[in-house]
């Protein structure tokens, strides 16, 4: 019997002594369910632009074409060096070429293809809708479980199962306006039909300053407007009037807030009234090119719910929250509903880093989100590490003064922007405070991440774990994982904290494997998920089983969930708007979508009953 370490020594049997002519009960552990906790299918055209144009100095006036353009002709010129490389080796060093060479044709089912041709193939993913996306993933999830299926841990298992938990993302109040209820892509509508469609004629922005007109440069020529910004003065303005304003959806509209200042709306916590702001901001008309690229997040909404019933149970997807969209209404009515018994998602997704604390001031609708979180056992999977898709505003924000704010928030003023954004939305301290309040089932996700100050934080996340005041902190390795030197770490880490083992969860955060560095440079699914396995089968054969069913079983609640989300994909799945989409679903799908959900219910039996004998 294997002690876990391949490595080790061989134990010749469980116990020291068998009473002879006796029955003994013995526990067979099989594994059947392999679950990615963590992954994307949404557009990439998700993101605003306003962000893509911060990744870079020469990026910074860039449209989206010609951001997706060079991506894709940069990946071309990559791999062409990729190829002319590899024929130059097996010239000047033709034992080591072929070695490299058979090595590719291992990895890709003995077809040749470049190692770094995942570069192009990130743009072109990204560029597609959320709806391709999905199909596409459907693909490469059928070699994975066919690889599965040959590994000896699952040989002779009639009934694998392989599960993607799906991260929706909601980047619209990625700034710091967010706080005051305005959007960065706000969609104009030419008729009520098009808002049913979501078919938007145009977007608007709102910029900070004030349109002035300028002097002509030559006498006679046209005289021209141009948003001035006033660097010194007061942005945010209480008007005094209560409520929280309209903005323009139909396009008609449009005029009544085009030379105008924007105005927005919070939460006052000193008189429990909703205040209306004017912002020293007009809003801006995105390009044609621009409207017809961008998905908005009700469109991504809707191409992963008609991929999750398309694929049913396929894919479990997780409701993004972020409580700048459900802070002007002062109601978290309509996200809880997405989690409820008649709702579609498993979860929430947060990601703190684009632009809010995990317990802020400026946001008390949070308090009643947590409270419910805690009384349902929803469970919540949080973006924490320095790496990742950050608010392009981080420097705004040290500068920013909320009226709900108090003397602690002032000592921002001192120190450095990026530090601060980290320190105080972002890392595994700042979600100390709410989990002293609340009993969250919470995973902060890519253990920290594979920076110097990600090994830190995954240092802050043991001691949380390791304190046992959080018996429902979980982390995951999604994509820190890829890195040479945190997967070092993580294996001395795993040795001398051995508590660990049962607070991680497995995750790719799949697309992006297509961007991961050496040994991973351009994994697709199916080579990350086998690469992974190896690593942790190289130091310990029980860590995969354990991130990937048992762990994922006790955070998400698989065993209750499933059952409840099969049911109300079929529900959805019979309604005629859906039937339009997706056609009518067939009787035998119906069968095995009650099937795997009836065998859930019990498919972590054995490994509960195994862990428990232990203890």
């Amino acid at each position: 019997m294997e002690q876990n370490d391949p490595k080790g020594q061989t134990l010749k049997s469980v116990k020291s002594k068998l009473a002879c002519d006796g029955f003994h009960q013995i526990s067979i552990l099989q594994y059947s369910v392999v679950v990615d906790s963590h992954m994307h299918i949404e557009s990439g055209r998700c993101a605003p632009l306003q962000w893509m144009q911060d990744l870079s100095v020469l990026t910074k006036k860039a449209t989206r074409r010609c951001l997706e353009n060079v991506g894709e002709f940069g990946g071309y010129l990559i791999e062409a060096g990729g190829l002319i490389y590899r024929l130059s080796e097996l010239f000047w060093n033709p034992m080591a070429g072929w070695r490299d060479l058979q090595k590719d044709l291992e990895e890709n089912d003995g077809r040749y293809k470049s190692p770094t041709r995942h570069i192009r193939n990130l743009t072109q993913q990204s560029s597609k809708s959320t709806e391709l996306i999905a199909d596409d993933f459907i693909g490469k999830r059928s070699k994975v479980y066919e690889w599965l299926q040959k590994e000896r841990l699952y040989s002779g298992i009639s009934n694998l199962m392989v599960f993607s938990v799906v991260m929706t993302m909601d980047m619209e109040y990625a700034h710091v306006d967010g706080y005051f209820g305005l959007k960065l892509y706000n969609a104009l509508y030419r008729t009520l039909e098009d808002i049913e469609k979501l078919e938007p004629c145009a977007y608007w922005c709102p910029v900070h300053g004030h349109w002035e007109k300028q002097p002509p440069p030559l006498k006679g020529t046209y005289v021209k407007e141009k948003i001035v910004r006033n660097e010194d003065g007061d942005v945010y303005h209480r008007t005094g009037s209560d409520g929280h304003p309209a903005h323009p959806v139909l396009q008609k509209d449009f005029q009544s807030v085009e030379k105008a200042t924007l105005v927005g709306s919070y939460f006052d916590t000193n008189t429990n009234k909703t205040v209306q702001v004017a912002i020293d901001s007009v809003p801006v008309l995105t390009s044609s090119d621009e409207t017809k690229k961008y998905e908005q997040w009700e469109k991504q909404l809707k191409n992963t719910e008609l991929a999750v019933l398309k694929y049913p149970l396929k894919f479990l997807p997780m409701f993004h929250y972020d409580p700048r969209r459900w802070q002007p209404g002062n109601s978290n009515d309509f996200p809880m509903r997405q989690v409820s018994d008649e709702g579609l998602y498993l979860g929430f997704k947060m990601y703190t880093a684009q632009g809010y604390r995990p317990l802020d001031r400026r946001l008390p609708i949070m308090r009643d989100f947590y409270e419910q979180c805690s009384a349902r056992r929803i469970p919540i999977m949080n973006h924490c590490t320095p790496d990742g898709a950050a608010t392009f505003e981080r420097k705004e924000y040290m500068k920013f003064v909320h009226w709900n704010d108090t003397r602690e928030d002032k000592w921002q003023e001192s120190r450095d922007a990026e530090a601060y954004f980290n320190e105080r939305f972002v890392s595994p301290h700042a979600w100390q405070e709410v989990l002293d309040r609340y009993d969250l089932h919470l995973c902060l996700a890519h253990f920290g991440g594979p920076t110097e100050l990600g090994m830190h934080w995954n240092e802050d996340l043991i001691d949380m774990i390791e304190s046992g005041d959080y018996p429902n902190l979980y982390t995951d390795i999604s994509s820190s994982f890829a890195c040479d030197a945190f997967r070092n770490n993580f294996k001395s880490i795993i040795q001398k904290h051995p508590r660990l083992r049962d607070r991680i969860l497995f995750g790719t955060d799949w697309y992006m494997t297509l961007s991961y560095s050496v040994p991973f440079v351009g994994k697709d699914f199916k080579q990350y998920c086998r690469d992974t396995k190896r690593c942790l089968d190289d130091f310990d054969t029980s860590l995969w089983p354990r991130f990937t069913q048992y762990n994922p079983f006790r955070f998400y609640r698989l065993d209750e969930q499933v059952p409840r989300l099969a049911k109300n994909f079929i529900e959805k799945r019979r309604l005629p708007k859906i039937i339009k989409e997706l056609k009518p679903i067939k009787q035998e799908v119906i069968d095995e979508i009650l099937k795997v959900a009836a065998y859930f219910t019990v498919a972590n039996r054995s490994f509960t009953a195994c862990e428990e004998a232990k203890s």
